[in-house]
């Protein structure tokens, strides 16, 4: 298993290997979008397909 977190310019990347103790904390916020026609679409620049609103 292997996370990737950040913020601007400052990653945190690791794996989790058999016998590693890791300890993380992660708070997530979801928004429900809700009267909207997002999409996700194809992004060129990066090969994501990325919302699109």
């Amino acid at each position: 298993m292997h996370i990737a977190c950040g913020r601007k310019s400052a990653t945190l990347t690791g794996c989790v290997c058999r016998g590693v103790k890791v300890w993380h904390v992660i708070e997530v916020v979801l928004f429900e979008l809700v009267g909207t026609k997002a999409v996700r679409a194809l992004d060129r620049g990066t090969g994501l397909e990325l919302l699109s609103p």
